[in-house]
């Protein structure tokens, strides 16, 4: 086999790992929550793993607000939706059914940010 063809291997499968966490890296106020929110999250359920990903995808952040991490649709969230009624709609209708696995993968995460913060 060619070694151009084994580095471009190795090279996306190392991509498809580094994003497998966060596809937006390009996002760097909340990267670190959304590695550890996605770990969580394919932990413990791979449907809501996948809806998680698909939402980090299109800038959906994380935000602490009052001592709770929560969900927060991003800048781009334009590009995706008509309007702001189609957005809740369809959050309502991919999230409401895994709400409380949710609060507790944010829970944990941000638990686990603050810990990670001490070293």
């Amino acid at each position: 086999m060619d070694l151009d063809v084994i580095n471009i291997e190795t090279f996306i499968r190392g991509q498809r790992y580094y994003n497998k966490y966060d596809p937006r890296s390009d996002l760097k106020q909340d990267h670190k929550l959304w590695v550890l929110v996605l770990n969580q999250a394919e932990k413990l359920d791979h449907d809501l793993y996948c809806i998680l990903h698909g939402y980090r995808c299109v800038g959906t952040r994380l935000k602490e607000v009052d001592g709770i991490l929560k969900l927060k649709k991003g800048v781009e969230w334009e590009k995706y939706w008509v309007d702001d009624k189609e957005y809740k709609v369809e959050s309502h209708k991919n999230l409401l059914p895994y709400r409380n696995l949710i609060r507790e993968i944010l829970k944990r995460a941000l638990h686990q940010s603050e810990q990670m913060a001490l070293f």
